[in-house]
Parts: structure tokens; C-alpha cells; sequence
């Protein structure tokens, strides 16, 4: 009956397997970089046997499965580390795609690859902490390793997509190591809470998450909690692996996990689990001093646009930013660089931050719009005016239909808005746990609709997410939400208009959270981002399909 339960758990939670899942074959021939003039490395080195080294915590001695692939030369050199719960038993036959592309193209030029399992997945044991502090202790303990062993020069970068670039974001901000020097960023999670919810409404994934990340945890050979038993699978488990399984299993900090996730499912509020995964919070008050590779989807509906802000904002100066925000829609959003400037970059990057090397870097934030135009700016958002716009009305609402606003129109010149726009109304709710929406729409001159954004709020959260206070029937409040970070241009002859109070696209309030809310619509205003259009880079970053996806 268990197995069964666990296997329902599993079917009913593959929609948040483009989190988790891994990638498929890499296309070699896409991977060749013109390194032009620059004094980069080149492909010179011949590849050593994989080596297994298992590196013993200092938090309660477990030991940490990696795999290591290095050059075959007495030099020595920096380090990557993959740090993923994916593995399986994957690590030491070179991962997936993005780890390929990795070895092939890194090791022959001088740099260690290392596939690091997290703690309680893949080979290493311990339980699965789904990005807590003892994760990042774990982290920290496997970079002073790498940084340590004989044939390092001493310098570590950590990195990869989702999850792979997840609990780095963590380790920078709370538990920082001179060694690493840089982490590559891809579509990683910053505050673990605004992966499962907005603004105390759950995404559909919410009260699932955490059971299925512990269970991504008990799988190394093919025996897995979250498949069905065969005879084959579970003998192809020997008698060290069965035993970390079972210490998977056993995991003290389980019924926690539980209550976290599926608690604040049911009531939506940031707990003390939440807190300590929420990186923003201690992120501007770092000491660490390395450089950041940042890419991220603005169409990424997996790991959401609210973890690009306010990450970005809250970085210390210290911290240089190399930023791609991209506008994806064909995977998701959630992918690897499809342009091809990026070996050339990725390698410009390394051999700055792993050798020292005094190669030109240009720190900026390259952001695409949606009109597939790259623009660049030393930071996103740009600096630009806030307007704050007096919609018009178009119609009140009824019993039947939403209240509809015009926000903006742009009749001769495109308009660029760039950054969280923001909501700022008066509603009156019928019970005391309302969810106040508002969907922003680009109106063609046809009349056809297309989603742009949205943004929602738990009423009960108006104050903050930590401490529910539930709203007063019947008494008008005012409330401010914000809506996901965008870059969008407002095309001539289209117009922008906002509904209110239907139900947004990907938080999920129940119907009963909807109902009851009464909107005023004198005295609404939308703080709206004003962006320069004429930023755009020259030439144009060349597309390429994502050889590492």
C-alpha cells in the first residue's frame, strides 16, 4: 500500500518535473566557440579517468558523493562544481547535457568539472534538506575540499540550471567561502517560498513540492521511493546504497518539511522553514566578493520572474553582474543560453574567474524585450521613471463580468516598460480571506487579447506574509500588489488593459478566495517602469537551438 500511495504521490506531482527533471542528449557540434583574439585557453589537455572522492561533513560526518574529471596536466587548475540533486547514478557517467558540455568543453582547456551530489541524493548520504543550512554547510565543506587538493590553484565556481543553481544563491548570502569565486546562474530559486507561492496564494505545485523533492532523494541505482519496486531495479542496489536509502527514509527532519509544505498550502504563510530558505533577506549583507554569471527567463514559469527581483536589486556593489534575462516561451523559459556568444562568454568567465586572468568582461544586464530585442543597461531594471498611471475605466463589472481598465496606449512610438509594475486599489471583501487579482492584457488593434502579467495577494498577507491578519468583512482596504518582473514593449496601435478579480494564470486562489471582492476603481493606480528603447546592442546576439538542454 505505501508503494502505491508513493507512486500516486509521483504521478500527481509531475507538474514541477521541469524542475527536477534531466536533460537529453547534447548536440556536440554546437559547442565549438570562436575565441577570436582574446588570450583564452585552448583545447590542449587529454581528460583523466573519472575519479570518485567522497568528502566527510563537518556538521555530523556524512560523506558526500563527487565525481571528478580533470585535465591530464601537472598545472594546477580552477574548479566548477555541479552541485545537483539529480545525479542518481549519473555522476560518473558525465551527468546530463550541461555537465557533457562542461567536461568536453572545460576540462581539455584546463579546468576541473566536479558532479557533486547533494546531501541525501544520488550517492551521498544524509538526508535531503531541500536548500537549508545544513546544505549549504555541506557546500561550503565540498568547496574547502576542491580548493585544498593538490592539483587546485585554489579557485572554485559553482553552478547550473534549477535546482544546480539553487543552493549556491543560498551559500553566497549566508555562508560564503573565499574559494568560491563565482557561481553561473540558471533559472535558480532565491527565496524557496516564492517557488511554491505568490504572495500567499499557492502555484499549483505548492502543497506537493517538498514531499517530492524529499522523495527525489531516495534514488541511486534505479530503487526509488517514487517508483514502483521491481525485482530488477532493487537488486541493482548494493548493500552501501540500500543502507543510505534507508537513512534517506528515516530522515528526523521529514514531518517538518510536511508541515512546511503542505501547511502553507492550506494557510499560505512564511514560516520559520521558509524564512531560512529565503536568501533576499541576508543577500545585501554579504561579504562575499565573487562575480555572478546571472541568466534567467522573463517568460521562465517554472523557477518564476520574482526570483530575478529583487535579487538583482538587494546584490552589494562588490558583487559584478554578467546578466542574460531572456524570453524563451518554446522550453518553458526555463533553459540554458540559446545564443551563440555563449561558449566564448562562459569561457571569457571561467578564465577571469578560475585563473585570474585580466580578460575584458563587460558587467552589464543584457535584457531581451518582447519585441526580440536585446538591450543592455549596468543593471536591470534600467534606470527610468516610475509613472504612476490613472487607468480609465472601460467597464464597471457585474455579477457576470470583471472590471476592465485601460492602462496605456501607444499610438506612433513603441513604449518599453522594464522592472515589477505595481497595483495600488481600494477592495471590499465579503469574508475575511479574500485574493485580490490583476491581469494585465496587450489589447491588438483586432481586439485580441494576449496575456502579458499578473499579479495576486492573499488579503489576509496585505502586511507581510509572517503574521496573518484576516480582513474585515464588509470595510474597504487598501492593498498593493506587484506584478512579475517584466521587459515589454507596448507596440504602436496596441493598448495595455488590466482585469480585476479573475483568476491569474499561475497562483491558484480557490474560487471561494475570489469571490465576495467588490473593487473601487476611483482613486487605482499602476506604477509603471519607463525604460529607454534605444538601448539596444549592435550587433545582435545570434540565436542558437540550446545545445545543452
Amino acid at each position: 500500500m505505501r508503494w502505491e500511495l508513493l507512486l500516486g504521490l509521483a504521478l500527481l506531482t509531475t507538474g514541477i518535473a521541469g524542475c527536477i527533471g534531466t536533460d537529453g542528449p547534447a548536440d556536440d557540434t554546437a559547442t565549438t566557440a570562436s575565441l577570436g583574439d582574446l588570450d583564452l585557453p585552448a583545447k590542449v589537455h587529454d581528460l583523466l579517468p573519472v575519479e570518485i572522492e567522497w568528502i566527510e561533513t563537518t556538521s555530523d560526518g556524512k560523506a558526500m558523493h563527487t565525481a571528478v574529471y580533470r585535465p591530464d596536466t601537472d598545472d594546477p587548475v580552477g574548479v566548477f562544481i555541479n552541485f545537483s540533486p539529480y545525479w542518481g547514478d549519473t555522476a560518473e557517467q558525465r551527468g546530463d547535457n550541461f555537465a557533457q558540455y562542461m567536461i568536453d568543453e572545460y576540462v581539455p582547456r584546463g579546468f576541473a568539472v566536479v558532479l557533486a551530489a547533494i546531501r541525501g541524493t544520488g550517492h551521498s548520504e544524509g538526508c535531503f534538506q531541500i536548500a537549508g543550512d545544513q546544505e549549504l554547510q555541506d557546500m561550503h565543506d565540498v568547496i574547502d575540499h576542491f580548493a585544498d587538493v593538490p592539483w587546485s590553484n585554489g579557485n572554485v565556481a559553482a553552478g547550473g540550471k534549477s535546482y544546480d543553481s539553487t543552493p549556491q544563491n543560498g551559500l553566497i548570502a549566508k555562508n560564503p567561502h573565499e574559494a568560491l569565486k563565482g557561481i553561473f546562474h540558471v533559472s535558480g530559486i532565491t527565496d524557496m517560498y516564492r517557488y511554491n507561492y505568490r504572495q500567499g496564494v499557492t502555484y499549483a505545485h505548492g502543497t506537493a513540492f517538498n514531499t517530492y523533492y524529499y522523495l527525489q532523494g531516495t534514488d541511486e541505482y534505479g530503487a526509488s521511493f517514487l517508483s514502483t519496486p521491481t525485482v530488477e531495479n532493487t537488486m541493482s542496489e548494493d548493500p552501501e546504497s540500500l543502507s543510505r536509502i534507508l537513512d534517506d527514509a528515516a530522515c528526523t527532519e521529514l514531518p517538518q518539511m510536511q508541515a512546511s509544505g503542505i501547511g502553507s498550502g492550506i494557510h499560505g504563510m512564511k514560516d520559520a522553514y521558509w524564512i531560512e530558505r529565503d536568501w533576499n533577506r541576508y543577500i545585501a549583507d554579504t561579504d562575499w566578493n565573487g562575480s555572478i554569471f546571472f541568466v534567467h527567463g522573463l517568460q521562465d514559469w517554472n523557477v518564476k520572474p520574482d526570483h530575478i527581483l529583487p535579487w538583482l536589486q538587494l546584490l552589494p556593489e562588490q558583487i559584478p553582474v554578467k546578466g542574460w534575462l531572456h524570453q524563451d516561451t518554446e522550453n518553458n523559459g526555463h533553459v540554458y543560453p540559446m545564443r551563440a556568444d555563449w561558449n566564448q562568454t562562459m569561457l571569457t568567465w571561467l578564465h577571469h574567474t578560475l585563473n585570474g586572468a585580466d580578460v575584458p568582461i563587460d558587467w552589464t544586464v543584457q535584457a531581451e524585450g518582447s519585441d526580440g530585442i536585446w538591450r543592455e543597461a549596468a543593471s536591470w531594471p534600467p534606470v527610468g521613471p516610475t509613472t504612476n498611471a490613472k487607468p480609465t475605466v472601460l467597464e464597471e463589472g457585474t455579477a457576470e463580468t470583471a472590471p476592465r481598465l485601460l492602462l496605456a496606449t501607444s499610438s506612433t512610438e513603441p513604449i518599453r516598460y522594464a522592472g515589477a509594475p505595481t497595483i495600488t486599489l481600494t477592495a471590499t471583501s465579503d469574508h475575511p480571506d479574500p485574493a485580490l487579482t490583476a491581469i494585465l492584457y496587450d489589447e491588438g488593434p483586432d481586439g485580441e487579447l494576449t496575456w502579458i502579467n499578473e499579479a495576486v495577494l492573499r488579503g489576509q498577507y496585505r502586511a507581510g506574509l509572517e503574521e496573518p491578519d484576516p480582513v474585515p468583512p464588509g470595510e474597504p482596504i487598501e492593498y498593493t500588489l506587484e506584478f512579475y518582473p517584466q521587459d515589454d514593449v507596448l507596440e504602436p496601435g496596441h493598448r495595455w488593459v488590466i482585469e480585476l478579480g479573475t483568476m491569474p494564470t499561475h497562483a491558484v486562489p480557490t474560487p471561494a478566495q475570489l469571490e465576495g471582492v467588490s473593487y473601487q476603481l476611483e482613486g487605482l493606480t499602476v506604477g509603471l517602469p519607463h525604460a529607454a528603447v534605444d538601448e539596444a546592442i549592435s550587433p545582435q546576439p545570434a540565436p542558437v537551438p540550446c545545445f545543452a538542454c
